[in-house]
């Protein structure tokens, strides 16, 4: 083989060197440019999934304060309207309260912090009933009123007041059967609605709970 033949041989082998190098090269940069692009998309979305997460989450606490809201208007609602129907009933069982409060009775300790509200709170010579108003009560409704009494009968004592019994009662526009279950063993009364008025429930034997 010639010279010539040889260095032409040579020439044509770099040329499709370089034509190959010039093709991965073309490659790569439409790779990055294309790679470039989708990065700048996913951001774009990221930054679009971001933006309706935030407001999503404010219409969920704007949601929650109104639901609240309507929650807070819907007990005051229900206290008016089931409070006259339990002094009724209290009344049939021959309490005959002289003092009635309906509505977010405070307990205020000695350090004039309030340390309990209650929904309904009568009183006689002799004995306090404490009434809790609830639209569906649930098991902690139950707990809570147990520790919303003996907060009460605590706060009298510090007081030096006179000592009376102490009982308590449930009411509930919709009262499921182990929530009631639960209130009576506990020693409450136990009210439900019935129309347009509150009923007692006092299953045979029962006795209130005296704190």
């Amino acid at each position: 083989m010639s010279n010539s033949t040889i260095a032409l041989t040579y020439e044509s082998v770099m040329q499709s060197i370089r034509e190959a190098q010039q093709e991965t090269y073309k490659v790569i940069q439409d790779f990055a440019k294309n790679t470039d692009h989708a990065i700048k998309e996913v951001a774009e979305q990221h930054k679009e999934i971001q933006k309706e997460t935030k407001e999503l989450q404010k219409g969920l606490k704007d949601l929650s304060k109104q639901m609240g809201t309507l929650g807070n208007r819907f007990g005051e609602v229900t206290e008016h309207m089931v409070f006259p129907a339990v002094v009724a009933r209290f009344n049939e069982l021959g309490y005959h309260f002289h003092k009635e409060f309906e509505g977010n009775f405070k307990v205020i300790n000695q350090k004039n912090q309030i340390i309990a509200e209650i929904d309904a709170y009568l009183e006689n010579s002799t004995t306090i009933a404490v009434v809790e108003i609830k639209a569906k009560p649930d098991k902690e409704d139950v707990k809570d009123h147990i520790q919303r009494i003996q907060k009460l009968k605590q706060n009298r004592q510090e007081f030096n007041e006179q000592p009376k019994i102490i009982i308590g009662a449930i009411a509930g526009a919709v009262f499921p059967e182990k929530i009631k279950s639960v209130a009576i063993k506990s020693g409450f009364y136990v009210f439900v609605q019935s129309g347009d008025t509150m009923k007692l429930e006092i299953p045979k034997g029962f006795k209130p709970k005296e704190f």
